[in-house]
């Protein structure tokens, strides 16, 4: 049974100003309804204007339709209708500063953007294979990318992203290695790489960015990435990374253990009291911040410093 996300949109400064962004997403699935799993987080998490939907499997945009986008999220478990034909549209989207995501598909065998997306190198990773690995494995940044006390500040793409693993499935595309010109920021626990950018040298060029993660959560399928987890903000701050985004200077950084869950300025510990019902009654507002998405079922039990929950 697919579960429907739910969405609550808070109006942050943060999201104020990305809000005006245009995203559409590219995918080639096998069931329609992981191309709807997609749209669905991405709008719920309140960061975007707009969130399209295309069926590249079915039928590609035109290179006019894409242009209409800030930003693009490929994928695919089905071949492309015409994969050289989509990598040309994709290469043209890039030279004129559009942002592309790149995740799990999309860069596997025979599933893959061809054309010119790849001979004029805007392709951060070779092919490989798309595997059900397996495991629930989860993403560990680099050294110098991860967000920690101090503030230390991470990659923007990591930015929120506290609680993750890939699900019983875990798939990714196996066995790929980086251009030349590409920058590493995770790796899954088994050591392949997850999160990879590449930012073009020519001006006015937009970024590309992989995510080597099968972007449908367990909405649709119950064996995907956990929809109580961060994967909707792992594919949200991707998608934000290749606009060039800047986050406010209200932007809460992590000056001790606490976090700011909720993404509302105000700190755990300074959150106020609240007590919304008594099937969860949690001291902090931070604690229920996706309340009505995932009724209760959020993990808060790293979060509780008192041990009362």
């Amino acid at each position: 049974m697919r579960a429907l996300w739910s969405c609550i949109l808070l109006a942050t400064s943060s999201v104020a100003m990305a809000q005006d962004a245009q995203i559409a997403v590219l995918g080639a699935p096998f069931d329609a309804a992981f191309n709807d799993d997609v749209r669905d987080y991405l709008s719920c998490t309140g960061l975007f204007g707009e969130v399209a939907v295309f069926d590249v499997g079915a039928e590609l945009p035109t290179a006019e339709q894409i242009a209409l986008y800030d930003a693009v999220l490929v994928y695919s478990d089905a071949p492309f209708a015409d994969p050289v034909a989509f990598g040309d549209s994709l290469a043209s989207f890039v030279q004129q500063g559009g942002g592309v995501v790149l995740a799990a598909g999309s860069f596997a065998d025979g599933r893959a953007v061809e054309g010119r997306f790849i001979t004029q190198g805007f392709m951060p990773v070779s092919t490989g294979t798309l595997t059900p690995v397996g495991g629930d494995r989860t993403l560990q940044p680099l050294e110098g990318y991860a967000w920690e006390i101090g503030p230390v500040e991470g990659h923007p793409i990591l930015y929120g992203v506290n609680v993750f693993d890939g699900g019983a499935a875990s798939s990714m595309v196996t066995g790929v290695t980086l251009a030349s010109m590409s920058e590493r920021v995770a790796n899954w626990d088994n050591g392949e790489p997850a999160v990879v950018v590449l930012e073009s040298p020519m001006v006015g060029e937009g970024r590309v960015a992989v995510v080597n993660v099968f972007p449908p959560s367990s909405s649709a399928d119950a064996d995907f990435w956990p929809a109580a987890g961060d994967g909707d903000q792992l594919f949200a701050q991707a998608l934000l990374w290749t606009l060039d985004f800047a986050k406010p200077g209200t932007t809460t950084y992590n000056m001790s253990i606490s976090q700011d869950l909720n993404c509302n300025g105000i700190d755990f510990y300074s959150e106020p009291d609240i007590e919304p019902g008594e099937d969860c009654d949690y001291d902090s507002n931070d604690l229920y911040w996706d309340f009505f998405r995932f009724e209760c079922e959020y993990p808060t039990d790293t979060f509780d410093d008192d041990g009362d929950l």
